[in-house]
């Protein structure tokens, strides 16, 4: 099944610096899985690049400026829920009593093949009166909230007449739809749960100075409500610590020979990666994290667990009730879920898995509090990197966190991120740098 991801900027209209603080927050936020068929598309003007899409296009997702999730999988999910329901259409329908029914942009999904066979109808708005004799409409009886979002519209045998002052975003593809005999889905909750939008095209002054690194002064719910999350992160984030991490563990080049790894404190990745990418009773571990609790848990780990999985939760959960006042970041599906995932990647069972942990909690660890934003942590790191003949580091997304994109804006985490690459092709060292980032997702080798 091919698939167009289309990143559709709504806001073209506004100021440019604000424009790009928001789509820097969609690259943030809109990012699709590690593994993925999706072809991606950049467009102002949906009409332009429905039109230029693939003509053997199975499915196409949009989503708007200021869509949000941290759930990768929800635009194959979307996907879904129209396959399943045997609907064309999945969106957000507006179906307010004076006009004639729309879409809100933020996402939907559409059957590019049945988008043509109907037409190929138009996604603007048409600024002008309409007046026109069409397939009358039955919507469902309950609505997500405020009486005008139907779980679904579908066709009747009967017709009526329709006008009004204009018709809004997506009102003819529902009028071609809907004339055919399909019905449409508005997004149900389990997805609108796993999801946020910003409304960057309501109170957009007071959103801009937000993302100018100011307080929050306007009016709009979803932006409050931003805002509040934001504020959180950035009080919570040395109190917080993850307990499992599930990115991709990357492989490093045949015949390479690591003696140091170095990686942030976050679950068993860094582990995982020593595993997949081979060590020895000689290799040396830091540990690095600007977070003391985050530090603490992974010395708890090497102290408390067996590498026994059974008992991973149980473990996790003794070191939150002797924590208190700190947060664990858990795994978004079941644990279980999670373990098997990295015994998949790992191509291993239980046993050795054990195996493995037995083996490197017996290795030379040592534990830093280094502040990747700190010029001063990222020499240190280098520094302790030279000690060796070949280092690996790990920095995940370090470079782009959501609370550290807004309080700083992506030029100056760039500018942060360029100072430690600097260090790195200076310093002479062996090292391979993983890092999972806007700029760069994989490995990177120094000196270059």
């Amino acid at each position: 099944m091919k698939k167009v991801l289309i990143k559709y900027n709504n806001i073209s209209h506004l100021n440019k610096k604000y424009q790009q603080s928001v789509l820097d927050l969609a690259n943030f936020y809109q990012q699709l899985p590690y593994q993925h068929n999706f072809a991606v598309v950049e467009t102002t003007d949906l009409d332009q690049a429905f039109a230029n899409i693939p003509m053997d296009t199975d499915w196409v997702v949009v989503v708007a400026a200021g869509h949000t999730t941290q759930d990768r999988n929800l635009y194959y999910d979307m996907v879904n829920e129209g396959v399943l329901h045997q609907s064309p259409l999945v969106g957000h329908i507006m179906n307010f009593p004076d006009q004639y029914p729309h879409l809100h942009p933020q996402i939907f999904a559409i059957n590019y093949q049945t988008w043509r066979t109907v037409g190929s109808p138009s996604w603007s708005h048409r600024h002008h009166p309409y007046d026109f004799v069409s397939t009358e409409f039955a919507a469902s009886p309950e609505t997500f909230h405020d009486g005008y979002t139907p779980h679904w519209i579908k066709p009747t045998a009967l017709s009526r007449q329709y006008t009004g002052p204009y018709l809004q975003q997506g009102s003819e593809v529902i009028r071609a739809l809907l004339e055919h005999g399909h019905t449409i889905r508005n997004v149900p909750q389990e997805l609108r749960d796993r999801k946020h939008h910003l409304y960057p095209d309501q109170d957009y002054e007071a959103f801009g100075r937000f993302l100018d690194g100011e307080e929050y002064t306007g009016d709009h719910p979803a932006q409050k409500y931003y805002a509040g999350l934001i504020k959180h992160l950035d009080e919570q984030v040395q109190r917080q610590y993850y307990v499992l991490n599930t990115e991709p563990l990357t492989q490093i080049p045949a015949a390479t020979h690591i003696n140091h790894y170095a990686g942030v404190a976050s679950g068993l990745k860094l582990f995982c990666t020593m595993v997949r990418n081979g060590f020895n009773t000689t290799t040396a571990v830091t540990v690095f994290d600007f977070s003391d609790i985050a530090l603490k848990f992974q010395k708890f780990l090497i102290e408390n667990w067996t590498g026994n999985m059974e008992t991973y939760e149980v473990v996790c959960k003794q070191f939150e009730v002797q924590n208190p006042g700190h947060y664990p970041c858990l795994p978004s599906g079941t644990w279980a879920d999670t373990y098997n995932h990295i015994l998949q990647e790992l191509k291993l069972n239980v046993v050795e898995f054990q195996e493995h942990w037995v083996r490197y909690c017996h290795l030379n660890h040592r534990f830093e509090k280094i502040n990747l934003y700190n010029s001063e942590d990222q020499n240190r790191l280098v520094n302790i990197c030279a000690n060796y003949k070949q280092s690996y580091i790990w920095v995940s997304n370090a470079f782009w966190m959501e609370y550290s994109l807004v309080k700083l804006g992506k030029d100056c985490l760039h500018q942060i991120r360029q100072n430690f690459m600097e260090d790195l092709q200076s310093s002479g060292t062996n090292i391979i740098l993983d890092t999972n980032d806007f700029w760069y997702q994989g490995l990177l080798t120094f000196p270059r």
